[in-house]
């Protein structure tokens, strides 16, 4: 049923307890995890490399990424599921598009992610990146609490 499974990575706490609930999800189905996470180019261009430099960037953003992922499940064991890990460079754009044309584009039959749960004015007027997923996505959503 759900055997490749998406989990959106960031920064937070939440986003590995998602994925450690999609690689017990994994682990039932025989099934394996696509990593995806959408790192900001900014960041990458706050450390020098130059707008005009687009090859080096993309590299910078994916070397980035993929370190950052590394670095988050470091200390979790996956046994002999398979994890991919897709690296989305972002430059300002729409988080819950990039997600899900990653979605899409990979095949994924369910998405995990955390959410915090946020309320208040920024939510309000921002949305938040679970609940746009949740109402935008073509397959189903895990979505993981504190």
């Amino acid at each position: 049923m759900y055997r490749k499974i998406g989990v959106a990575l960031d920064d937070g706490l939440t986003s590995i307890h998602a994925f450690q609930a999609a690689l017990k999800l994994a682990q039932t189905t025989d099934g394996q995890l696509l990593v995806v996470h959408v790192m900001s180019a900014a960041k990458v261009l706050r450390m020098g490399f130059g707008v005009g430099d687009n090859v080096k960037l993309q590299a910078e953003v994916e070397q980035l990424g993929r370190s950052k992922v590394h670095e988050a499940l470091k200390n979790i064991d996956t046994g002999n599921i398979p994890v991919a890990i897709k690296i989305i460079p972002s430059f300002g754009d729409d988080v819950v598009k990039l997600l899900l044309n990653a979605v899409r584009e990979e095949e994924c039959d369910v998405l995990a992610m955390g959410t915090k749960g946020a309320t208040g004015l920024r939510n309000l007027l921002m949305g938040s990146v679970a609940e746009g997923v949740l109402r935008r996505s073509p397959v189903p959503v895990l979505l993981v609490h504190e």
